[in-house]
């Protein structure tokens, strides 16, 4: 199997306002620019042992952990905080959902756990949490999912915009099972609206309504979803999520319910090997993936002129997968 060689579309993923996203002269939104480039999302989620969600008030600053309601916050590595909100507002009782990869290396999904806490004992509960210490009165949530939106406008334009105008859309036009939040940054604003699918720990790129809907019910063209996808933030950094997203390329959705494990075998800077070992029921097999290094692409801040970039990513494109 070898990946498309031309850059993939986002879908309908629209900059930044009516005249096609220019803010000023030779200034475009992170977005557009994303989008002129044809950049590929895969391989850009983040790599978090554990999640832990934060219902917070508006506004959020740039840097969530600098909310004054965080203030004490302990930071733990690859712990990460979200803040979130949803519609109903969180008055002086706070939800904190806790998000944790399993012991071992096998990975499906995230462990997750929940608790409901007054205001005076959230910074406690919060950094308790982070270090994987739950409340005695956490509960698991059964089937329920939870996607995140980012809507970041202090953070990034793009998202504000892009991410808030798809949040009122979905507002009431969910599964059941599913609850819709805001959230704060998740990296990747360039590819706005950005969401996170939980317990499944995806991260998604140029989301719009239809893409969002198929993804929760897994209704989405597998071609089209694999389009969207950035990466499973459970297996590892961008090598092993390039690899497990074009495993479930080929796959479907059956792939997410599989436990896997990503490994890099071999890596000299142009080309990584990877093994991806699957276990379903009792049988286990294997598959290797070749994964290149493409396009090194500049990544400017929002709103600026291209050439300001100072940050530039390099896409991960699988180009063997047997």
């Amino acid at each position: 199997m070898r990946e498309d060689s031309s850059p993939g579309k986002l879908g309908n993923m629209t900059a930044g306002n009516e005249s096609g996203g220019a803010t000023a002269a030779g200034a475009r939104w992170c977005a557009a620019w994303s989008r002129e480039l044809s950049e590929r999302p895969r391989g850009t989620a983040v790599d978090v042992e554990r999640f832990v969600l934060v219902e917070l008030p508006l506004p959020w600053p740039a840097k969530v952990e600098a909310h004054p309601l965080l203030q004490g916050l302990e930071p733990v590595a690859g712990a990460r905080v979200q803040a979130i909100a949803g519609a109903h507002g969180c008055g002086y009782r706070h939800t904190v959902i806790s998000y944790s990869r399993p012991n071992g290396r096998w990975f499906s999904s995230y462990q997750r756990s929940e608790v409901e806490v007054a205001r005076p004992d959230l910074v406690t509960t919060v950094n308790r949490t982070l270090r994987g210490e739950l409340p005695q009165d956490a509960h698991p949530l059964g089937e329920v999912g939870d996607l995140l939106l980012c809507t970041h406008g202090t953070r990034d334009r793009c998202c504000a915009k892009l991410g808030g105008g798809l949040y009122r859309e979905l507002r009431e036009d969910l599964p059941d099972a599913v609850r819709l939040w805001r959230t704060s940054h998740t990296g990747g604003h360039r590819f706005a609206p950005t969401g996170i699918t939980f317990p499944e720990g995806l991260m998604w790129a140029g989301l719009d309504r239809e893409v969002a809907l198929g993804v929760l019910l897994r209704t989405l063209p597998v071609e089209r979803a694999s389009r969207h996808l950035r990466g499973c933030t459970g297996v590892g950094g961008g090598i092993e999520q390039a690899a497990d997203a074009a495993a479930f390329s080929r796959r479907g959705w059956a792939w997410l319910d599989a436990e896997r494990k990503v490994r890099v075998t071999d890596d000299d800077g142009a080309r990584a090997s990877v093994e991806i070992e699957y276990r379903i029921e009792d049988s286990v097999a294997t598959m290797t993936a070749a994964v290149d290094r493409g396009r090194t692409l500049p990544v400017p801040p929002c709103g600026e002129s291209i050439d300001a970039a100072a940050k530039h990513t390099t896409e991960l494109i699988v180009s063997e997968l047997s």
